[in-house]
């Protein structure tokens, strides 16, 4: 039997000619997974990008102007005026809207044509021209955009983590070169955390625990999952959970002030996260950071708008090639598959569980709404804020002997989630008293 290398370069030169799976990356109008974006809120910008002027925006594969008018109510625009085609991100904002530069149309908040004042005063014009436009409001903020059929508008989602008394919120837009869909399965990615976050970096980018693999545990809801990442740091079990909302919305535990370690009952989620299709080649990821004592805490350091981008990526973002070279985040891990990665050329494995559930259950949300199907909205029932899980709880339980504990970790994780879950209904304070309360139990009932 020979014993030299075996090198097959020469036989996979090819594999970069795989398929893109266009139904989920391709977010452009009338595209099958741009309508399903479309029916959903999206933010679009930061409340404080918005000032004096027009802000150009892209969404979606869709050229739009952002304004503020003096009352500050919110207009948004697409970009290019009815008349020549000028961009109005160089008009005039007015009290009644925006006036484009070039020739002085005026356009209102939802794109109806005020104004043609080069036209002679009986023009038709006005009456049968109107600017595409779309509803906007603002929330923690952050600016959120409904692009899709008027008649489908859905309600608002509050979420109960924003409206968490003696909060410190900050708020961040960090832009990927990348399509949208390599970042939100990264949101069922815990695994990477071990070699990516931990053992790559060298000095861990997070706290040494997080090189534990968790053991995942996933659970459906009517509007996404809810997942559980759990595991064994020296005598305690560390459960964090995470919510993941269709179609980009997740929220996710504590970062900074979690090492495993130390007992801790019932913490709430540290961020929410949404991952912005600008077009198919590139992303906006919003932060919104919420910052008590049940989550991370509130620190000078932690709490700053830019460094919101170590707690989305492990690592800032403006470094030479070379950090990023020697310290990857996860930019360079999911950016670095490209523009749209042609998903034939995979190899998943065990870890990658989350990801195939979340890509069955995305497309068939996707292929429900092209046969007429609308896709269930995160406040539809909701009575008051929309109730999440995020967050972590570490209890102090003994290792169990062999292979047994690992068997004990799930199910403390399984006991823990179920915790979360069906107190999600209360008050968040009568909810912390009855959740801390059965977590202290259940951390008993696990010690003898």
């Amino acid at each position: 039997m020979s014993t030299q290398p075996q090198f097959t370069g020469y036989y996979h030169a090819d594999i970069p000619l795989g398929v893109e799976d266009s139904e989920v990356t391709r977010v452009g109008p009338r595209t099958p997974c741009g309508e399903l974006m479309r029916r959903y809120w999206q933010p679009i910008a930061l409340s404080a990008e918005v000032d004096k002027r027009p802000l150009p925006v892209r969404v979606l594969g869709e050229d739009l102007v952002l304004f503020r008018r003096p009352d500050r109510a919110l207009g948004l625009l697409h970009r290019h005026c009815l008349h020549r085609g000028t961009s109005l991100e160089y008009g005039r904002i007015e009290a009644s809207g925006l006036r484009c530069c070039y020739h002085g149309w005026l356009y209102g908040l939802d794109g109806t044509l005020l104004e043609t004042p080069l036209e002679p005063a009986n023009s038709p014009i006005r009456k049968r021209a109107r600017l595409g436009a779309y509803p906007v409001r603002e929330c923690r903020g952050l600016v959120f955009a409904y692009m899709g059929p008027p008649d489908r508008q859905p309600e608002f989602p509050i979420y109960d983590t924003f409206t968490t008394s003696d909060t410190v919120f900050v708020n961040a837009g960090h832009h990927f070169e990348t399509n949208w869909f390599h970042l939100v399965e990264n949101n069922f990615d815990m695994a990477h955390t071990v070699y990516l976050h931990t053992i790559i970096p060298g000095n861990a980018q997070f706290y040494d625990s997080w090189g534990v693999l968790p053991q995942m545990e996933y659970v459906e809801t009517p509007i996404g999952y809810r997942y559980t990442y759990s595991r064994r740091v020296e005598d305690c079990i560390w459960v964090g959970l995470e919510d993941i909302v269709f179609p980009n919305f997740t929220q996710a535990g504590a970062i900074f002030s979690m090492d495993g370690r130390r007992p801790r009952y019932f913490g709430r989620g540290s961020y929410s996260r949404w991952l912005v299709p600008l077009d198919d080649f590139n992303t906006r990821v919003f932060v919104l950071g919420h910052f008590n004592e049940h989550s991370d805490p509130y620190h000078e350091e932690y709490s700053r708008p830019d460094n919101l981008e170590v707690m989305e990526a492990g690592a800032r973002l403006a470094r030479t090639y070379e950090e990023r070279q020697r310290e990857p985040s996860d930019v360079e891990a999911a950016g670095s598959q490209g523009p749209i990665y042609l998903r034939t050329n995979e190899h998943l494995g065990t870890t990658d569980k989350g990801i195939a559930l979340f890509r069955r259950r995305f497309k068939s949300l996707v292929r429900a709404l092209a046969a007429g199907t609308e896709p269930v909205q995160p406040a539809e029932g909701a009575k008051g804020p929309i109730p999440t899980c995020a967050g972590d709880s570490v209890l102090r339980i003994p290792r169990a002997p062999g292979d047994e504990d690992e068997a004990l970790v799930a199910r403390v994780a399984s006991e823990v989630m179920a915790i979360y879950a069906d107190t999600g209904h209360l008050p968040e304070s009568e909810r912390r008293r009855q959740a801390e309360a059965r977590l202290v139990e259940l951390e008993r009932s696990h010690q003898h």
